[in-house]
């Protein structure tokens, strides 16, 4: 395994809060937004040189996570988060290339008893809490 590169990354998403049947057409109601930032260094790891490299991706930062409600006032949270993906790179030139990607996200949002008060949580315990997300990605790669 070769340590390839250092990599900072930030992600956004909005995602809209609805209550009312998950049926296609069905009417709903927008209760609101949550929105996610996550600022990471990642740390990239390939298996092979050549055109086809596989690899593995490491990293943490801090993740900002913005709720916000119709009617209330809104409230955000900043912690850290940790991340694992894994990917391939083709090398269509030994300059350019294109990657696809696939990584989760895991931010530990508090135990039980702190939690109560936010929907992204997991209130039917009072273990810990985490919201977990994932993406799949797709890109080019320069080499300088």
């Amino acid at each position: 395994m070769l340590f390839r590169s250092i990599e900072f990354a930030w992600a956004h998403a909005t995602n809209g809060l609805f209550t009312g049947p998950s049926r296609t057409f069905a009417p709903r109601t927008r209760l609101g937004d949550f929105d996610t930032d996550a600022f990471e260094a990642n740390g990239v790891f390939g298996f092979t040189r050549g055109k086809v490299v596989p690899y593995f991706t490491i990293g943490g930062g801090v993740h900002s996570m913005k709720l916000s409600l119709a009617g209330q006032s809104s409230s955000t949270e900043t912690k850290f988060v940790g991340n694992l993906g894994v990917g391939v790179k083709f090398w269509i030139t030994p300059r350019f290339g294109i990657r696809l990607e696939g990584r989760a996200r895991s931010t530990y949002v508090g135990n039980g008893s702190s939690c109560h008060d936010h929907s992204y949580c997991d209130n039917t315990t009072n273990d810990s809490n985490w919201y977990t997300s994932g993406e799949a990605t797709g890109g080019l790669s320069f080499a300088f």
